[in-house]
């Protein structure tokens, strides 16, 4: 009797995944080797595919690059802090720059504040349902 192909692809899909695994947790090429009984040429292997087909935790989409791809796509421009100042006006400037945090710049502060509105706001819809 032969034995299950399936079998061996699971085998390697799972041995594949406790390699990545333990790589995320900055074990060692030597170390995974011995854990997972395979050579370094695997472990080298399997991470360079995981590193080229997907993305790692530390990988993130840009969001500049998506606000520049989206802007784009519909024939618009970014745009720039200047107009960000612009729209919400000199007493709204003076309060973000009087009230930023030491140490972080006016783009940052206005991007707290955003980011504050939005994780509200997904708090807020969560609440209703």
């Amino acid at each position: 009797m032969s034995e299950n192909p399936n079998n061996k692809l699971i085998e390697l899909t799972n041995r594949n995944s406790k390699i990545i695994e333990l790589r995320e947790k900055h074990w060692s090429y030597g170390m995974i080797m011995d854990e997972v009984g395979c050579t370094k040429g695997v472990v080298i292997a399997v991470l360079r595919k995981m590193r080229e087909g997907l993305k790692t935790k530390r990988q993130k989409e840009d969001p500049f690059i998506y606000v520049l791809s989206q802007s784009k796509s519909v024939g618009m421009s970014g745009g720039r802090l200047s107009q960000i100042c612009d729209v919400i006006g000199i007493e709204a400037v003076k309060w973000v720059w009087n009230n930023k945090p030491e140490g972080m710049n006016f783009a940052e502060s206005i991007g707290v504040i955003v980011k504050d509105s939005y994780l509200y706001d997904i708090w807020a819809r969560k609440m209703v349902d």
